[in-house]
């Protein structure tokens, strides 16, 4: 009797559905002033270190993303990741690295906790000249105290957001999954002197 072949296909896997699919997208003029573009990490996850482990823990994530602990309210990156800083122990890592999540939760053992945030955030990228700001126009910070490699965690209008300075002209901002599509229509409405839309892919 010959073999059987197993032929039960595997399942296919789901691809993880922007928050802002809705939205209409446009493609910018080449000579626009700014431009605002969708920003999906595949894995966010967020984690807290304890005190008295804090050293394993850090230890345990240089070894993982070879980045060093950044100082509060900055981030460093490499071809891992962002690591941000968002407090004393607190950090958030944006990824597009497949399996890193379960590394990092295997290294980091009993040293801290983590949370797997992938499905958590809508992320734009604001940039152009004028970034800054338009940003001015909803966030009550001085810009000129958040240098590239910054971190804030503030109020934009009415989101709590997380904005990352990637350059002078240029900033991510996170916000919770279900404001993204409120944030981004703020940010088109408060860039209008700019023609501001969302820009497709």
């Amino acid at each position: 009797m010959a073999d059987e072949t197993n032929t039960a296909k595997k399942p296919a896997s789901i691809e993880r559905q922007s928050a802002l699919h809705a939205l209409a997208r446009t493609k910018p003029a080449t000579s626009a002033p700014l431009t605002l573009t969708e920003f999906r990490p595949a894995v966010i996850v967020q984690m807290q270190a304890w005190l008295s482990t804090a050293l394993d823990f850090a230890n345990a994530l240089s070894e993982v993303t070879e980045l060093p602990m950044p100082d509060n309210g900055t981030f460093v990156d490499n071809a891992h990741g962002m690591l941000v800083s968002l407090g004393v122990g607190r950090l958030m890592l944006l990824s597009d690295t497949d399996g890193i999540a379960d590394q990092l939760k295997k290294a980091i053992g009993r040293s801290g906790t983590l949370t797997d945030l992938s499905h958590g955030f809508s992320i734009v990228r604001l940039a152009g000249a004028p970034a800054a700001s338009l940003l001015a126009h909803g966030i009550a910070l001085d810009f000129d105290t958040l240098p590239p490699g910054g971190a804030a965690q503030t109020k934009m209008a009415a989101f709590d957001v997380l904005v990352l300075r990637q350059a002078e002209d240029c900033f991510d901002i996170a916000v919770a999954r279900s404001y993204g599509e409120a944030m981004v229509e703020w940010l088109v409405d408060a860039g209008k002197a700019w023609e501001l839309t969302l820009s497709a892919k």
